[in-house]
């Protein structure tokens, strides 16, 4: 299964899903337009994410954030923690999870990411 996974990610975001990079989850957060951005305080290094944080979706619900220094280190992280389940959005060294089908679409749609349920 997670090495099903890994190849679908490997073809879904191929050279890096989205094309815009961000430098920080408050620009990511920016850019999705989401509310109430908060950095996270856990060890986001340990992980592979350069840094991570949360936000509120237009529904209502958490979005979890990270950005990454490379597509290789978003990509062990997506992995793993998808392991877990969800639905991530992938982009140019950044990923967002959602708790919903539809607000991982709606993320997508408004930064041009890749879905991976």
């Amino acid at each position: 299964m997670k090495l099903v996974a890994a190849v679908l990610l490997l073809a879904l975001v191929g050279c890096g899903g989205g094309g815009e990079s961000y430098e920080d989850t408050e620009a990511l957060a920016d850019a999705i337009g989401c509310k109430n951005h908060k950095i996270s305080s856990a060890d986001t290094m340990s992980l592979g994410a350069r840094e991570t944080g949360t936000c509120d979706s237009d529904s209502g619900r958490d979005l979890s954030l990270a950005v990454f220094k490379s597509n290789d280190a978003r990509d062990t992280f997506v992995e793993g923690v998808g392991a877990l389940g969800g639905t991530f959005v992938v982009g140019e060294k950044w990923a967002v999870g959602a708790q919903t089908d539809d607000d991982a679409q709606a993320v997508a749609d408004e930064i041009s990411g890749a879905v991976l349920r």
